[in-house]
């Protein structure tokens, strides 16, 4: 199901440097792997003083990012959840700046040490430089993202959050719709397809010792060259979340097996392979390691891969899509008890409401807005899709894969394309198999931007007859 750049034995498609390649888009199969393996077999040969620029001004980004963990600096503490339930759910969680673990670093440090790399950085590659460019904007955003941190538990938290996770109020595009009507117009399909009763429920009857024991098996055969470890967790908010080399199950978590092949495709076929891909970049080393905007780009991606997997359910886009007008409530002034309530309104349990809530608000305080980082989801899901059905109307399919090189943000992607074909950016080892082989993508993409032409209120006063 997994195949990685070495190994996929298919078809070929001309790759990036080849004059005829944006021509052959009606190839059979759009083979990945061999494209990238024929393109790095004529790229020019790299200049040694230019590389070890390029890598040395790489390793000490990657050594200031190293000690940052934005999660696990956010999480409120359980004495918080368990207080909340002992005043009967009727109070506002007691948090605090205070109620936030100091930082493991030097924060001013830090931030005085991206700067002084920035500079570095232009000093030596100069202001035009495209890998110097993506080196200097991921220097400015983790500066940004360590006053992010800084500012947990006061007002400045949410603004901040705001700035790098994006708010719902942000548009897709000039004039266009935003992040909330998004939202709005997800939540009344989705609606209707529940009301409809057609679909059997997701019964999730395997604990999460069960549950990791299931992945574990089927990520054994995958990850054959770089082991992936299932662990069970009491420690995370989120059911499961995926490391370097880990994938972790919330300790009093339920499982059903579409929810394990949902973490498969979703947490190892994009977030896990994506870091190792990152860690096998012999020059731009920093790419195994993220800012707030990569995560937009990544979250979007691993929604993308598990609905064209048809691993997908209509209740996980419900729960992903809840959790986008909940932010758009803080956003407005709703307060954590107000968002709660909301939850426990919409069937979810008490445990559950308040697990959904605290995403919302953690970092923040209970009356000062939120933490927007599960706009991802949705936000991204809609930016890459548009952006891999461009690629394919304009025969960039080829270009498809660098998205899997580590972790990228689709807003600098246009940069990664430039430390390609100039060669200090190698192919992504490991890609889900409908991104080693794009033919099936390709022609639903193909598709799609017809499709998006047709205006769906007339066709449906034709159709609708027929229902």
């Amino acid at each position: 199901m997994f195949m990685s750049q070495e190994s996929s034995p298919l078809s070929r498609d001309p790759g990036p440097g080849d004059p005829s390649g944006d021509e052959q888009t009606e190839d059979a199969s759009v083979d990945l792997p061999d494209a990238f393996e024929a393109a790095v077999a004529s790229r020019p040969s790299v200049d040694p003083a230019y590389r070890e620029t390029v890598h040395g001004l790489s390793e000490r980004l990657r050594a200031l990012q190293r000690p940052i963990n934005i999660l696990s600096v956010l999480k409120w503490p359980k004495d918080v959840e368990e207080a909340f339930f002992a005043a009967n759910c009727e109070q506002q969680p007691q948090v605090t700046r205070e109620t936030y673990p100091a930082l493991r670093y030097d924060a001013g440090e830090l931030r005085r040490g991206f700067e002084d790399l920035h500079g570095d950085i232009r000093n030596q590659l100069g202001r035009f430089n495209p890998v110097g460019q993506l080196l200097a904007q991921r220097c400015l955003e983790w500066r940004e993202t360590v006053a992010m941190l800084e500012a947990r538990g006061t007002p400045d938290f949410a603004r901040i959050a705001g700035l790098l996770y994006g708010r719902t109020g942000d548009a897709f595009h000039a004039a266009g719709p935003t992040t909330a009507d998004l939202g709005i117009d997800l939540a009344g399909r989705l609606e209707r397809i529940e009301d409809a009763g057609l679909l059997p429920p997701d019964e999730r009857t395997m604990d999460a010792r069960a549950g990791a024991a299931w992945l574990s098996e089927r990520l054994d055969r995958v990850f054959t060259d770089d082991p992936v470890r299932v662990e069970v967790s009491d420690e995370i908010v989120a059911e499961a979340i995926a490391g370097a080399d880990r994938i972790r199950l919330r300790a009093d978590a339920m499982f059903s097996e579409r929810a394990l092949r949902i973490l498969e495709v979703h947490e190892a076929y994009v977030h896990v392979a994506t870091t190792m891909n990152g860690r096998r970049q012999p020059i731009l080393t920093f790419l195994d390691k993220g800012p707030p905007s990569t995560t937009i780009s990544q979250e979007g991606l691993a929604v993308l891969v598990e609905i064209t997997a048809f691993t997908s359910h209509p209740t996980r886009l419900r729960r992903i899509n809840d959790r986008v007008e909940a932010i758009h409530q803080a956003e407005d002034g709703a307060t954590f008890l107000e968002v709660y309530r909301w939850f426990s309104d919409r069937e979810h349990t008490p445990r559950a409401a308040y697990n959904d809530t605290m995403r919302i608000f953690r970092g923040s305080l209970p009356d000062e807005g939120p933490f927007p980082k599960d706009l991802a989801y949705a936000r991204g899901f809609v930016q890459v899709y548009n952006f891999l059905r461009i690629a394919v109307s304009r025969g960039q399919v080829r270009r498809l894969g660098l998205l899997f090189t580590g972790k990228t943000a689709l807003e600098r992607i246009d940069l990664l394309f430039h430390a390609y074909d100039e060669g200090v950016l190698d192919p992504p080892r490991y890609l889900p198999p409908h991104f080693a082989d794009l033919a099936g993508l390709a022609s639903w993409l193909a598709y799609s931007g017809f499709l998006n032409q047709v205006d769906l209120d007339r066709i449906e006063d034709d159709y609708v007859r027929l229902l």
